[in-house]
């Protein structure tokens, strides 16, 4: 068990494609909305006010469901290791869905550009 990591470099396999899109996660606290902050074909991470710990849940995005266990938990946010690895047709259509971050957390844009 662990991060799929590669052997030569030290990183993950698959490449983690970051997102801010609607989600629910289904555990047997409950079911609870949560932003999709990332996804990969092996598991994701997802930002959620409600800290109950759990260990099984279902992670639903855009129409599509994936089963996985929570590997950590940490200040809002967990990571997830699906049970099996997506098909990638579905990283892909959630590729192609813009971000949905509230008003209140785009970055200002500076009403000057510095150039050096």
């Amino acid at each position: 068990m662990g991060l799929a990591l590669s052997a030569t470099t030290g990183r993950r396999k698959a490449q983690r494609l970051r997102l801010a899109i609607d989600a629910r996660l289904i555990t047997t606290h409950g079911d609870f909305p949560v932003r999709l902050d990332n996804l990969s074909g092996t598991g994701a991470l997802v930002s959620r006010p409600k800290q109950d710990v759990f260990t099984a849940c279902v992670l639903k995005w855009l129409g599509l469901e994936a089963w996985g266990q929570l590997v950590w938990m940490r200040g809002g946010y967990c990571g997830i290791r699906f049970d099996r690895p997506l098909p990638p047709e579905w990283v892909e259509s959630t590729r192609a869905v813009p971000a949905e971050l509230p008003e209140g957390w785009k970055l200002a844009t500076p009403s000057r550009v510095r150039r050096i």
